[in-house]
């Protein structure tokens, strides 16, 4: 049947690697996602199966090859008779003549092409580009075929070059020697380029994934890859700051190209050096539009694999784009930049003081930047001892930064006046309930925090001098300091009311902590996403009246666009498209720290926040709820079942502090900090100060002062930040100790019975609740089983996503499984995407577990090494 061995890809309906091979695989199911790649017909292995089986005397020398005791150890290549028999075996497959099938429908292929076109021949074997073996540069491609006979014998020539000792040597390291090797070859259009190039989605030389990467010259690329010409060299940032050229162009190399290579013309097969204009010689290669239209192509291609991408591309004189091939960044070469095969200094760890000291792994997985430090050193501790204040609890907290990670030291209080008055607050906190209080307060209290944040962030900062500037960001700084304390403030108050419901209901029923939590779901409303209720209503009803809002939010118009256009228009729709962006645009989407992206940087995640809000049910399955309390309850004795209505009303009315604490607070104000600090960058790069803004965020206040203000002698060197983001996106706390100094002794029982009973109540109510924070798991032994804490019900089955830092949040799609460190607060906006959430860190009752409790989502946190474990686009079961 016609098409049967060498179809036009734009028609063929089923690929798959074993037919098209994997560069055939990835042209088809580019083409079929519509980007642009040109035309194209892929030979199938199938056809090369049967060529090479039509001859018992090339399957004879396949078989010789293949069992040759010098294959079976190691030296390929270093034998004379091996190098004899495979240069044998490659004649052997170009003198055997194509099957007449297979000629007719190359045939057919040719006759779609303009008349005279070059045609590309590429080899696409069954075992090329997967994520750890891309085979690149292994196997043979043949270039500008004028005639069915040059396309003929550059098919054989393909197959033929399966056969050689440097292509054996690749897969016997790759432990793939045995299996039986087959092709299919690729037969496209050859763009007659007027620049060419390659892409990559990833920085290869840093494996910064907020970059990418081009090297570019005129003509074809055969200029670049044979040495003749130097091409020019670009470092792209996937999320700029804002639109202008200095921000997305982080650095480029524009070297002088004296010749290029073009098409020869004519009937002249093959290229022809030429020189290049003056202008060519000295002038960029690639304009900026080119280079956008290169990065958005380029994104959407990283997005559909969901890995880096090394892509060649070609414009042609009209300056339209294509994409002539995409393979992954072999994981190796991602691996050496990430800390798996770069070998990374030892870092060296000493107590910072007197008793045992543990990582705080579950707010801070990453080290801490100068700017953050100070300020979170010194607001956890005082947030988190006012809080002791409040609850009548006997404990202190210290924090110190040890190599730039958190660890916290909770030590009795000894003064015996303090003492005194924390008993006496210990009794009123649940005598006079007053949990009641501290409820209304907050209330009062987050309505003054979000006016204030709103006014910090309407400043106009291009409008400031440097010196304004500076005094701006003081007293940002001031204010995220101050949230630190008022995040931590609330700790003991959130948590001491769940604690004690989950140590008197415990033992009353036996229940498991996470049967027992997952009473509180709906408890906490900001956890299932960015919006209220109330709030998502009054956006469903604007866009279903605004049909055009409503059908600009669903295409393919880039997202900064459809944001800018939506909060722009008159009417419902603008108003409140400009109130969700007043109350979140400005939160960070990861962490607590400055080096997260804040949601206006990344305008896709924003879009997705509001069509999750559009799309997704946030309704609480009521029904549900009751039904677990009512099983609970009937295990509680009948004397004691008022009391546990009284625990649970009091702990879900607690419970949404929590998460409230930090997406009201420092979740906010670190996100201001951040936008003013990058105004300061872009000032500081503008002067050649530094060579890109986003690197101002591992400075100190100090730092940042003396870069626009002086003195020189105290600014930062560009190396010296460097080194910091460096260390800063290289290391995390699975490279440091849990604990630091001399353990702790248990508790002394004696002592603990001689304490005041209501302050007995809040020690066992806090040390459950801290179990549930910070608990860590041994992992699983068993090399496919990882183990950890249970957090929330259910199994479940999807793609493993693994989110390191925010760039990554644009790979998952809806119902892929979260794998990651921890999460705070600023994940809410993807969450209600994702089928189950696994972390390495935490307890079940971090924000991971509460979050995903208040979905219904199946959650295992505190896996310790799911993250190095665990290959982003696995199949994972989570149970």
């Amino acid at each position: 049947m016609p098409g049967d061995q060498a179809p036009n890809l734009a028609d063929y309906a089923d690929g798959s690697v074993s037919t098209l091979g994997g560069k055939g695989l990835r042209l088809w199911e580019m083409i079929r996602n519509g980007f642009p790649i040109p035309p194209a017909a892929t030979v199938l292995s199938a056809v090369y199966d049967e060529h090479v089986a039509r001859s018992d005397d090339v399957k004879q020398l396949i078989r010789k090859v293949l069992d040759a005791p010098v294959v079976v150890q190691d030296k390929v290549g270093s034998d004379a008779a091996m190098e004899a028999d495979l240069a044998k075996l490659r004649e052997m497959i170009i003198a055997q003549p194509l099957a007449d099938a297979c000629v007719e429908d190359l045939k057919a292929f040719i006759a779609t092409l303009p008349k005279g076109s070059s045609i590309a021949v590429r080899s696409s074997g069954t075992l090329e580009d997967k994520i750890a073996s891309s085979y690149a540069g292994q196997y043979d491609t043949f270039l500008h075929n004028r005639t069915l006979d040059e396309v003929m014998i550059s098919i054989k020539e393909c197959w033929a070059s399966c056969w050689q000792s440097h292509v054996l040597q690749y897969r016997h390291l790759l432990k793939e020697l045995k299996e039986d090797p087959s092709m299919a070859v690729v037969i496209q259009l050859q763009v007659d380029s007027h620049v060419s190039g390659v892409l990559f989605t990833c920085n290869p030389l840093n494996s910064n994934s907020n970059e990418m990467t081009v090297e570019s010259a005129w003509g074809q690329g055969e200029g670049v890859v044979s040495g003749t010409v130097s091409p020019d060299r670009f470092v792209l940032s996937r999320f700029p700051a804002d639109d202008s050229e200095e921000a997305f162009v982080l650095n480029k190399a524009i070297a002088p190209k004296q010749v290029k290579i073009i098409l020869a013309r004519g009937d002249v097969k093959g290229v022809e050096e030429v020189k290049t204009t003056e202008e060519e010689c000295n002038g960029s290669s690639l304009s900026t539009a080119a280079l956008r239209n290169l990065v958005v192509a380029g994104e959407k291609i990283m997005l559909h694999y969901g890995h880096p991408q090394d892509i060649e591309f070609a414009f042609d004189a009209a300056g339209e784009l294509f994409v002539l091939q995409a393979r992954a960044i072999t994981k190796t070469i991602l691996d050496a930049g990430k800390g798996g095969a770069e070998k990374k200094e030892r870092l060296v760890f000493a107590p910072p003081g007197d008793g045992n000291w543990k990582l705080d792994s579950t707010h801070f997985a990453s080290p801490l930047t100068r700017y953050i430090q100070p300020l979170i050193v010194a607001g956890i501790a005082g947030g988190f001892n006012e809080s002791m204040d409040v609850t009548g609890m006997v404990l202190n907290m210290f924090t110190a930064s040890v190599n730039n990670f958190l660890f916290t030291q909770a030590a009795h209080e000894k003064d015996p006046a303090k003492v005194k008055d924390r008993f006496a607050a210990a009794d009123s906190w649940w005598a006079d309930r007053r949990y009641d209080a501290v409820c209304e307060e907050w209330e009062r209290v987050k309505e003054e925090t979000v006016r204030q944040h709103v006014a910090l962030q309407s400043t106009d900062l291009a409008t400031l001098s440097d010196a304004d500037l500076i005094a701006h960001l003081g007293r940002c700084s001031e204010w995220q300091g101050r949230m630190h304390h008022q995040h931590h403030k609330y700790t003991a108050s959130s948590l001491l009311p769940v604690g004690d419901y989950l140590v008197k209901v415990s033992a009353w029923t036996g229940a498991s902590m996470m049967e027992m939590l997952s009473l509180l779901e709906g408890a906490s409303p900001v956890s299932r996403g960015l919006l209220a209720e109330e709030q998502v209503a009054r956006l469903r009803a604007a866009f279903r009246d605004d049909k055009e809002a409503a059908a600009l939010l669903r295409s393919s118009t880039p997202a900064g666009e459809v944001i800018d256009t939506l909060r722009k228009k008159p009417g419902a729709v603008g108003e409140l498209i400009q109130q969700f962006i007043t109350n979140n645009g400005y939160r960070l989407i990861h962490g607590y720290d400055v080096s997260a992206p804040v949601l206006l940087e990344q305008p896709e995640l924003l879009a997705k926040g509001i069509l999750v809000a559009l799309d997704e049910d946030q309704a609480v399955d009521s029904e549900k709820i009751q039904a677990r309390i009512a099983a609970i309850r009937a295990k509680v004795p009948d004397d004691e079942k008022e009391h546990f209505d009284r625990l649970l009303d009091i702990a879900r009315k607690m419970y949404r502090l929590r998460e409230e604490r930090g997406l009201y607070s420092d979740i906010w104000a670190a996100g201001i900090s951040r936008y003013a600090l990058l105004e300061a960058g872009r000032r500081a790069q503008a002067r050649g100060l530094l060579d890109c803004a986003k690197k101002v965020v591992d400075a100190s206040l100090a730092e940042v002062e003396a870069l626009l203000l002086g003195p020189a002698e105290n600014a930062v060197t560009k190396e010296e930040l460097e080194r910091r983001a460096h260390f800063r996106t290289h290391y995390s706390a699975s490279d440091c100790p849990a604990f630091l100094g001399p353990e702790s002794p248990p508790p002394d029982a004696a002592k603990m019975a001689q304490l005041p009973p209501a302050l007995q109540r809040s020690m066992a109510a806090m040390g459950a609740v801290q179990r549930g924070i910070f608990a860590r798991v041994d992992s699983a032994k068993n090399e496919n089983e990882i183990a950890g804490a249970g957090a929330s019900a259910g199994v479940y089955e999807g793609t493993a996503r693994i989110i390191l830092d925010p760039d990554d949040f644009s790979k998952l799609r809806k119902g892929d499984v979260l794998v990651t460190f921890s999460t705070s607060a600023a994940f809410n906006v993807v969450l209600p995407l994702v089928g189950a959430v696994v972390t390495d860190f935490g307890g079940i009752l971090s924000h991971a577990a509460i979050v995903a409790r208040e979905y219904g989502i199946p959650s295992v946190v505190s896996c310790q090494t799911a993250v190095s474990r665990i290959e982003d686009g696995a199949l994972v079961r989570v149970d």
